[in-house]
């Protein structure tokens, strides 16, 4: 439970699951939340959901709205308004799916540091990686070669943001709430490409990002997951669509960089597993590239890698017939 001196809501979205969820989070708020009369609990329903509001017994700057959905509304801009009344808070927390907080003052040291330091937008820590499949905690997470013993922590800024090479994971997350309202590209990006990169990538725009040299939760990988679902074909095409989606919004130079980049990815892939050379897909992503206009060199390395591509299939359909 975090420990706080001021006052936090915790909203918990349950997407109308059928695993038994809304079991586990009704017996955890008889336990746990105030629920008689005159301590603030509240019930209601709407037209997409049943809303229980209550306080918890013994730590009172814990309060905790829970949201039954009637039905997977996803990432739809419907879902955000089931609580958009309640979002008046100066500060926005992460902890999704799977994962959790170990340290029960993060939320009072990444405030605090916010509170103190107006130039930073968001604040981040490190964090472990449990492997649910494995059963067994990962030895090190993604910042332990860039972050010293001893040190504070590091800096993100939109100068190193891409050069750093790792990124923080959500659940580590405090920001400043309105920010991403602030974001014009963001908020015109079409739903399928709004997720960490993008988010922080907007986030950084607006202000620097500090990561915290101190562990203060757990990110669950396992084969269920979103991330660790996706097959590399489409791995390379999020990468590829995410970034063209942005560009379309934000055409700056580092952003035609990326694009550029995975665009070439997701064509070597397909090129290297087999895609008709000539099909409406690869013909697409070609097309696409020369609009692009990149420079002559860049073309040449492309094109010559085409070419090699189709040189080695051609020698492995002969030596096979």
């Amino acid at each position: 439970m975090q420990q706080t001196t001021f006052p936090f809501y915790a909203v918990v979205f349950d997407d109308a699951s059928t695993d038994g969820e809304q079991e586990v989070i009704k017996g955890y708020l008889d336990e746990h939340f105030e629920q008689s009369e005159g301590s603030g609990y509240q019930q209601w329903e709407t037209e997409d959901a049943f809303f229980a509001f209550a306080r918890h017994k013994e730590n009172e700057s814990c309060h905790f709205l829970v949201v039954y959905q009637k039905k997977n509304l996803y990432q739809t801009p419907r879902k955000d308004e089931l609580i958009a009344e309640w979002c008046v808070a100066k500060y926005i927390a992460f902890c999704e799916g799977d994962d959790y907080w170990t340290y029960p003052l993060k939320l009072q040291k990444q405030v605090g540091f916010l509170e103190e330091h107006e130039e930073f937008v968001v604040c981040a820590s490190r964090h472990s990686v449990f492997f649910e499949d494995e059963k067994r905690m990962g030895d090190h997470d993604q910042f332990e070669h860039l972050l010293q013993k001893g040190q504070d922590g590091l800096e993100l800024t939109v100068d190193n943001y891409f050069q750093i090479g790792v990124l923080p994971q959500m659940l580590t997350l405090v920001y400043r709430f309105g920010i991403l309202k602030k974001s014009e590209w963001f908020n015109k990006l079409k739903n399928r490409s709004k997720y960490d990169q993008t988010m922080l990538f907007s986030f950084v725009e607006f202000g620097k990002i500090w990561v915290m040299n101190e562990n203060m939760g757990v990110y669950r990988r396992h084969i269920g997951g979103v991330a660790t679902s996706l097959s590399r074909k489409q791995a390379a095409e999020k990468m590829y669509y995410t970034w063209r989606d942005v560009y379309e919004v934000h055409p700056i130079e580092v952003v035609k960089d990326l694009y550029v980049t995975n665009l070439k990815h997701y064509y070597y892939y397909l090129v290297k597993h087999g895609a008709n050379l000539f099909g409406e897909e690869v013909r697409a992503l070609k097309k696409e590239y020369k609009v692009l206009d990149e420079p002559l060199k860049n073309r040449i390395c492309f094109f010559g890698r085409l070419l090699k591509g189709m040189a080695l299939r051609s020698f492995s359909k002969e030596k096979n017939e």
